[in-house]
């Protein structure tokens, strides 16, 4: 009975169109892309750099020369009290943000510029006699928190790449109509 229920489940999840979402897409011409500000140990790059080895995306050691530029906007980390205790007005739970900003250059032609923001945001609890646990924490959800940002901002790119990349209808039709077409 098991293995049917499996193979239900499975048929139905591939007829319903569900796919795994995929990595960083770029179009087969750009192999390695440009990092400015050229900085590689701030946690940010040190794991957007990792993420891009991963999908087969080559950092250019001079970023300038690079067909792509990403110029990555300064990271901004911000943090509010949500709630406090009844007694001695102690942080009960924060909100962290994370906020960035990114510009996609192309040095061959300006016209295909594009920027975006990226924001992320975590709620954690906050215990005064935990706080080395709670520092400890932070940092760790910190650094989840960069590894989303800079997921969310690769899909971006890659999107926005992959549709620059695309013919529009008009290319398309003077395409079709060149001589020697059928």
């Amino acid at each position: 009975m098991k293995p049917v229920l499996v193979a239900f489940l499975c048929f139905a999840l591939i007829a319903c169109g569900f796919q795994l979402r995929k990595g960083l897409e770029l179009p087969d011409h750009i192999t390695e892309i440009g990092i400015l500000p050229d900085d590689p140990y701030t946690d940010f790059q040190r794991e957007l750099r990792r993420n891009l080895r991963i999908e087969g995306v080559e950092v250019a050691s001079n970023p300038r020369a690079a067909p792509v530029v990403l110029v990555l906007g300064r990271e901004r980390i911000s943090e509010r009290v949500l709630s406090v205790s009844g007694q001695g007005a102690q942080a009960r739970e924060a909100m962290l943000t994370l906020n960035t900003s990114y510009t996609v250059v192309f040095p061959e032609d300006k016209s295909l510029e594009f920027s975006d923001d990226v924001s992320i945001e975590r709620e954690y609890s906050y215990n005064p006699d935990d706080a080395l646990a709670k520092t400890e924490e932070r940092d760790l959800i910190l650094k989840e928190m960069r590894i989303d940002a800079i997921r969310q901002m690769m899909r971006q790119v890659g999107t926005r790449l992959s549709y620059l990349d695309t013919p529009t209808e008009e290319e398309t039709i003077i395409d079709e109509t060149a001589p020697g077409t059928p």
